[in-house]
């Protein structure tokens, strides 16, 4: 069996082809055929046609062949046997198509043999219903039993045995039709009659069953294949009951009309002058067809019955078993969709117990689902004390007051942190078996509200550095222009000196011109070094501060014979975490600060060291120039800021200091000296990882 299946997720939908189940193929579904494959609805048709004239055309080669009541010997009985092809196609139609288009081709080669015989119109018309009667009931047997027809098992083909049967029976009620109106006698009658009835149970056990037996899984496929499950058409009880009360009637009036033609017979027969024996024969055969009508329909409509009532519970359990199942399938999709939300959703009845909670407000809670659910809130006091102050809310909502039912609330999760919900609610009114409940969707902003604070926060800073911006674009022209200014005013005294001869004045000029030009390149120095420490950072490695100080001192060395300085380092400064390159800057900028900046007279004096307090490893380098006023220790770090000897530096070492040490993630500040006298500035670094000394 094919099936087509679709999926998605873990919800799988499959259709497959009904096999071997009495459906109606009707003019809807050929007319929704989409244009494209409109010739399978040509092809629907032609199939039918050729079938409608094959039941006219072999009809009427039975009459002119004389196949009706052949006499046969078999097992040592005589029998008669009439050859209906028209029959057979008419009981293929039936099952692979519907009742309506077998109706008609039976009805209509019947009616034309009839009138082909010379059987009045009237009486001919009567006649037509013959085969058809046996139809009926097939038709009703099947679609009030549901039972298949693929003759896969003993049951389907017992079934069909049996139902071949009285259908045979049925249809060969005719038999009196065609005897008065052909003027049979009594012999004739009998040899028509059982003929006709064992012609047609033999044709439909040993062809129909076993063409249907082959064909009809093919069938069954192509029409799921072209129509869908649009063939399946369902009946409602009450129009299966109208039909079967209709079949039963025609049925009846069948064969009613039978037993009255009958006796119009009888009369005939003795006015024509046979004998006691041959009109006894003929009445007992009458009752007997007439008595086993009777029987036929009490059986028939007993097995309707029944039939029906096991249809109607086989159905209504189907029916029910998939609700239930779409029901469990739906229960489970919401059920997954509500546990995959990250925000808590509960519902608790008035008592403070929980209906059911989801996921997220178990993990918040500190308790499963299952617990929450099947466990009293007051078998839970940690659960209950955190959720008593959702019951003032909850008893607005109950009552159905309070202008809103939104709330903020702070509760304590499993791990002990307070977080922040904001909580919507909304009464859930339950059946008779369940007590209303309050339904809560709580959304923790605890996260959300620390981003907004940190983004504040950035924003702030943003709006600091955009200031600290100007300022620096500001004093960067301030300060750009002051060297060129210097440079263009001895530029014209130059000039004037020349004139005037003045060689000893104009030496004096150049090297103020040098000073100047000196100046400017060391500014522009700073500021390239100070915009690359902001965006370059190399590779964090485990730097050896004693090495590093000691090559910046080597470096500095010209300078510091100079100032003819003295620097201290202690013996084990701690290694850091850091890249080299910019940590030899920030204690290169540190060690210059130091050496400027002393009192005049005086030789510079630097110690540089390194204090463990606080879990942290705090370097120093202290120096004893002029210190710094308390009120200065938080300015001296901006950009272009200079305090005291203004005409030393630049106002950038500081600012490139702690950019340098935010890159890396420390920090720096300035103190009083300890032990020198002058300032301390102190900065710490993160500790060294185990990673490669550089």
């Amino acid at each position: 069996m094919k099936s087509k299946t679709a999926s998605q997720g873990r919800v799988t939908v499959s259709v497959q082809a009904p096999l071997g189940e009495l459906s109606t193929l009707g003019i809807s579904d050929l007319s929704s055929v989409p244009a494209p494959h409109r010739w399978r609805t040509v092809a629907v048709l032609s199939f039918w046609f050729l079938f409608l004239a094959a039941s006219i055309g072999t009809g009427i080669l039975v009459i002119e062949s004389d196949l009706s009541a052949i006499p046969v010997k078999f097992a040592g009985f005589d029998a008669f046997v009439t050859i209906y092809p028209p029959l057979i196609f008419c009981t293929l139609l039936l099952f692979w198509m519907g009742f309506l288009w077998a109706f008609v081709p039976a009805y209509l080669a019947t009616f034309l043999i009839a009138v082909y015989s010379s059987m009045p119109v009237g009486w001919a018309a009567l006649f037509a219903f013959s085969d058809t009667v046996g139809l009926v009931f097939l038709a009703i047997a099947y679609r009030s039993t549901g039972m298949g027809f693929d003759f896969r098992n003993i049951t389907t083909v017992g079934f069909f045995v049996l139902a071949s049967f009285v259908a045979s029976l049925a249809g060969a009620t005719g038999s009196f039709i065609w005897s008065h109106t052909q003027g049979l006698s009594a012999m004739e009658t009998f040899a028509v009659w059982e003929g006709w009835w064992l012609g047609g149970f033999l044709q439909s056990v040993l062809i129909c069953g076993p063409v249907l037996f082959l064909f009809t899984p093919a069938v069954t496929r192509l029409k799921f294949r072209w129509f869908g499950n649009a063939v399946r058409h369902e009946r409602g009880a009450l129009m299966l009951t109208i039909a079967v009360i209709l079949a039963v009637l025609l049925i009846c009036a069948f064969a009613l009309g039978n037993a009255y033609l009958s006796r119009l017979r009888l009369v005939s027969q003795v006015a024509e002058g046979y004998s006691a024996d041959q009109v006894m024969a003929f009445a007992n055969s009458a009752l007997v067809n007439l008595a086993t009508i009777s029987v036929l329909l009490i059986v028939a409509s007993g097995l309707g019955f029944l039939g029906l009532t096991a249809r109607w519970n086989k159905e209504l359990r189907r029916e029910v078993r998939v609700r239930t199942r779409l029901l469990e399938q739906s229960r489970k999709r919401v059920s997954a969709i509500i546990n995959l939300v990250p925000h808590m959703i509960f519902a608790r009845e008035a008592g403070g117990d929980f209906v059911f909670a989801n996921r997220a407000t178990a993990r918040t809670l500190g308790q499963s689902a299952s617990e929450l659910r099947d466990t009293e809130s007051i078998s839970l006091p940690d659960v209950s004390e955190q959720l008593d102050r959702l019951a003032e809310k909850d008893a607005q909502v109950f009552a159905g007051s309070g202008d809103s039912t939104d709330s903020t609330e702070v509760l304590r999760d499993a791990t002990g942190e307070e977080r922040k919900l904001r909580i919507s609610r909304v009464l859930l009114e339950m059946d008779d078996a369940n007590s209303p409940a309050v339904l809560s969707v709580a959304v923790d902003v605890t996260d959300q509200e620390r981003a907004e604070a940190r983004l504040t926060a950035l924003v702030a800073e943003l709006a600091d550095k955009n200031l600290e911006l100007e300022r620096f674009t500001y004093t960067v022209s301030h300060d750009l222009k002051s060297p060129i200014i210097t440079i263009r005013g001895f530029a014209r005294e130059m000039a004037r000196q020349l004139e005037a001869g003045t060689p000893e004045e104009l030496r004096e000029d150049l090297a103020r011109i040098e000073k100047a030009s000196a100046r400017m390149q060391k500014l522009l120095d700073g500021l390239l070094v100070l915009s690359r420490s902001g965006k370059l950072s190399g590779p964090k490695q485990r730097v050896n501060m004693n090495r590093m100080v000691a090559e910046v001192i080597e470096i500095m060395q010209g300078q510091i014979s100079e100032t003819k300085a003295k620097i201290r380092v202690a013996e084990e400064l701690p290694d850091v975490s850091g890249d080299p390159v910019r940590l030899f800057e920030l204690v290169q900028n540190l060690l210059e600060n130091a050496l400027k900046f002393n009192a005049k007279g005086t030789a510079p004096e630097v110690i540089i060291g390194c204090e463990h307090i606080d879990a942290e490893n705090r370097y120093f380098i202290e120096d004893n120039g002029v210190g710094i006023d308390p009120d200065d220790r938080e300015r001296i770090f901006g950009l272009f800021e200079q305090v005291g000897q203004s005409d030393k530096g630049t106002g950038i070492g500081l600012s490139l200091a702690r950019r340098i040490l935010q890159v890396h993630g420390g920090t720096i500040w300035v103190e009083p000296a300890r032990e020198l006298g002058g300032a301390r500035f102190v900065f710490v670094l993160p500790a060294a990882a185990s990673a490669p000394i550089a």
